[in-house]
This record gives C-alpha cells, sequence and structure tokens, in this order.
C-alpha cells in the first residue's frame, strides 16, 4: 500500500463543535444545580432557580471564552514521518494526532505532543474539523488520517 502524501491544511475548529460544548456545559451545570436544590430540601421554584443560576453563569463564561477559541487558526500538517501542529503564529510542533470520531463531513482529533512523558500527564488538545470550515482539502485530510502512521516510510525496492 501507497504510503499517504504530504499534507498541510490551515482551518479553524468547528462553530457547530463550540455550541455543542457550550450547551453540554450548560446543561450540566444546571443538572448539578438542581440536584444541589432538591438534596438541600428545597422547593421546586427554589430548585428552578438552583438550575438555571449556575447554568446562566457557565453559559457566561464559557461563551467569552469561546470567542477567542473561535479565532484561533489551526495548522495541521503531515510530513511522511509524523505530524505537525501550530496554533495562529506559533511555530509548529511534532504531535501525536489520533482520529477519535469520524462522521464523513466532520472529525474529531486528539492531538499530544508527540514528545511528552510520561503519556499519562500529557496535555490533550482536542479538535473538531468540518469539511465546510477545511475546504477542498478535507477528503485528503481523512485518507492521510486513516492512512499515516509516523516512521512508516516508503521503502525502495520491489515488493515480495
Amino acid at each position: 500500500m501507497r504510503p499517504p502524501p504530504a499534507i498541510e491544511l490551515k482551518s479553524v475548529a468547528s462553530a457547530r463543535a463550540r455550541r455543542a460544548v457550550l450547551l453540554l456545559h450548560v446543561l450540566t451545570a444546571a443538572v448539578v444545580g438542581a440536584w444541589l436544590g432538591g438534596h438541600a430540601g428545597a422547593a421546586v421554584p427554589a430548585q428552578v432557580v438552583c438550575a438555571l443560576v449556575p447554568a446562566l453563569l457557565a453559559g457566561w463564561a464559557l461563551a467569552r471564552s469561546q470567542r477567542r477559541v473561535a479565532r484561533q487558526q489551526h495548522t495541521l500538517g503531515w510530513d511522511g514521518s509524523g505530524w505537525r501542529h501550530a496554533v495562529d503564529a506559533h511555530p509548529a510542533q511534532p504531535v501525536e494526532v489520533r482520529l477519535m470520531l469520524d462522521l464523513d463531513d466532520c472529525i474529531v482529533l486528539r492531538l499530544r505532543p508527540a514528545s511528552a512523558e510520561p503519556r499519562r500527564n500529557a496535555p490533550v488538545r482536542w479538535l473538531a474539523l468540518e469539511a465546510r470550515d477545511v475546504g477542498p482539502g478535507f477528503r485528503a485530510l481523512c485518507a492521510t488520517l486513516h492512512g499515516a502512521r509516523p516512521g512508516h516510510l516508503p521503502t525502495t525496492g520491489a515488493l515480495p
């Protein structure tokens, strides 16, 4: 099998994925608030307030932080021997890329520094990409993600 060609793509993280994460955090805060209100023996109207206050605070705080994340430009590249990732104007760093979810037009990647030791404490970055945000190179990226194996460079000579 032929190794995947070198590729480099620039994109922003998926807006739909950011909204889904925001919604999950807001719902989690609402459920925890309602549970705490119910556990304290509060009446139903007080439980509703206990659910709404943390949900609104979580939504407000996360929406503010999402604005900064929305503007980040990600560069992801494969050179045949490994993956590199850069955010905005920072230099590209070698990373270990793992395809965690493939929904045809949307993929979720887990990025870890390639030299992280010990593996358990390595910082992880999650990156959700959509075909409409990445552009025409999205299919090539998916094919590379499915076929790329770091360190397995093409061999020369005849196949056995």
